[in-house]
């Protein structure tokens, strides 16, 4: 927490790299996750950092049991976004990402909080 808070100071967000079409709503996803993980939060910037999708396939449980396997394949973008809550500066890093359906379309967007880090908000342009 220490380390985090005196990083403060030289943490910045990273420009856009993303130019694909969808790039608005993987913008207003990443705000969405922010907002419900952390209510009242103002979002002050967001950017889709990633300059293009990465897609992995991969066999795996499909739970704890090790009953069954599935193969998967993901694709994944990584944004961040940058927050105010009260007098708080946060940097959030979002992974956001698609699976591959049965008929050959990606699923549903989805994503989550990989972690925060504290900066200062004249470090957010």
């Amino acid at each position: 927490a220490r380390l985090r808070a005196a990083r403060a100071a030289d943490t910045r967000l990273r420009p856009d790299a993303y130019a694909g079409g969808d790039a608005a709503d993987l913008k207003r996803l990443a705000e969405q996750i922010v907002s419900r993980a952390a209510p009242g939060i103002r979002i002050l910037k967001t950017a889709v950092v990633s300059a293009d999708w990465q897609q992995e396939s991969v066999v795996e449980w499909t739970d704890t049991t090790q009953t069954a396997l599935r193969h998967r394949t993901t694709r994944s973008v990584t944004a961040e976004v940058a927050a105010r809550l009260n007098a708080n500066t946060k940097l959030y890093t979002l992974d956001l990402s698609q699976d591959l359906q049965a008929g050959g379309g990606w699923g549903p967007l989805q994503g989550h909080v990989m972690f925060s880090d504290p900066m200062l908000e004249e470090n957010v342009k």
